[in-house]
């Protein structure tokens, strides 16, 4: 699978962002102030650009086997992440404001599979929020593609997320039309309220 590059979202967060999914459950109003306060996310983006480059420079200068890593969270990400030949950190967009770098990705054709699995640091539990965001967002971006050059439709083709956190993998197979609908559906509908604000606003003379 050969995946778009989207060099000008490189090292940036939008704000319909799946590593913050919040916004799918925020109503019209709760939106817009979130909107009006999303410089706190410039913070985050660094710290992001930050362990990025160094996950970089270690694929650029070493040789690591993932055989040789213990079985702790980062262990367990990276054998996994060998194991099924998966891209890191590719951008998927589904618009200018509403676009996500997943940190492992891969589609296989042959087996109409998404993978998608996320290293998580903190201590705070994960959800799958995030990553079933990530998997609205593939569809939405490549499904036109799949049709025609696997001539799969992608309400064929199955989905297995991964978290990876605290010495654990938690697995989610959520169905494909759990993703193609209701995620879907979510962000549909949060991007066109914030559209149609951004639109209004834009048509106001100060």
């Amino acid at each position: 699978m050969k995946f778009n590059r989207h060099s000008e979202f490189e090292d940036t967060h939008a704000f319909f962002s799946p590593s913050q999914p919040y916004w799918l459950n925020y109503d019209k109003e709760k939106l817009i102030r979130a909107w009006d306060n999303r410089d706190a996310q410039n913070k985050g983006t660094r710290l992001h650009a930050l362990v990025a480059e160094m996950i970089r420079c270690y694929k650029l200068y070493g040789t690591p086997s993932p055989e040789d890593f213990v079985d702790d969270t980062f262990g367990l990400y990276f054998r996994d992440a060998c194991h099924f030949w998966m891209e890191p950190e590719v951008t998927l967009v589904y618009s200018d404001i509403c676009y996500g770098h997943a940190d492992t990705i891969q589609f296989y054709e042959n087996e109409r599979l998404l993978r998608i699995h996320d290293l998580k640091t903190g201590s705070t539990p994960a959800k799958f929020l995030q990553l079933e965001t990530y998997a609205a967002q593939f569809f939405a971006e490549y499904g036109e593609h799949i049709l025609w050059k696997y001539g799969i439709p992608v309400e064929d083709c199955n989905i297995e997320l991964r978290i990876y956190q605290a010495n654990d993998i938690q697995i989610e197979n959520p169905s494909n039309a759990y993703i193609l609908n209701e995620i879907t559906g979510l962000i549909r509908e949060k991007h066109t309220w914030l559209s149609e604000e951004l639109d209004r606003r834009s048509g106001v003379i100060l």
